[in-house]
C-alpha cells in the first residue's frame, strides 16, 4: 500500500468483513484514520512507517472494540502519551 493515500480508503468501507489489513509506508492521514475508524470487524491494523497522521488523530481509532493488534513501528510521530 506504499502509494494508497487517505482517497483510496472510502473503497475499503464496502469490505465490511474486513477482519486485518496492512496500511504500512503509505501516505496515510487524519482521513485515513476516521475511515479505518469505521471499519468496525477490524482486529489488526499495520501502519508502520507511516508519517502523514498525527498523534491527536488516533482518536478515530477508540471505536474499534475488535481491534487486538495495531502496528506503529517507525511512526516517530507517535509517543507514549497519545496511546495511553
Amino acid at each position: 500500500c506504499a502509494h494508497m493515500h487517505d482517497s483510496a480508503l472510502e473503497e475499503l468501507l464496502k469490505l465490511d468483513t474486513l477482519e486485518a489489513i496492512d496500511y504500512s509506508f503509505s501516505d496515510i492521514g487524519d482521513k485515513g484514520l476516521m475511515t479505518f475508524g469505521k471499519l468496525k470487524k477490524i482486529q489488526a491494523l499495520r501502519l508502520a512507517h507511516c508519517r502523514k497522521f498525527q498523534a491527536q488523530d488516533f482518536s478515530h481509532l477508540t471505536a474499534l472494540n475488535e481491534l487486538r493488534y495495531l502496528s506503529l513501528f517507525a511512526c516517530q510521530q507517535v509517543d507514549n502519551l497519545c496511546l495511553g
